[in-house]
């Protein structure tokens, strides 16, 4: 008997989610950081790389370069005009806040 498409998507989600975890763990080697990743947390300090692979690529990125150090917000989820539901700040590449709406 052939599996059914719900079994084909599930084994399709258990692949990719195989594959993403060795990726991550290949890539930082600190489990607990692959595993807040996995669960797509934000957290204080975490560098843009994290950043990256856990929310995904911005929508858009503001930039603004002062004298000693360099500020950037990465906007999520546009919801109409200047409107995000997810706003991070990073300073010099690292995170140091971040608005959720919604």
């Amino acid at each position: 008997m052939l599996p059914s498409r719900v079994e084909i998507e599930r084994q399709r989600k258990s692949e990719e989610l195989a594959l993403r975890t060795d990726y991550l763990s290949e890539k930082y080697a600190d489990q607990s950081i692959v595993q807040a990743i996995l669960d797509q947390k934000i957290w204080e300090g975490m560098t843009a790389a994290h950043l990256f692979d856990s929310a995904g690529e911005p929508e858009t990125i503001d930039q603004k370069y002062m004298k000693n150090k360099s500020r950037e917000i990465w906007k999520y989820h546009h919801e109409g005009g200047n409107r995000f539901l997810l706003r991070v700040t990073l300073e010099n590449g690292i995170v140091v806040g971040w608005d959720a709406k919604g």
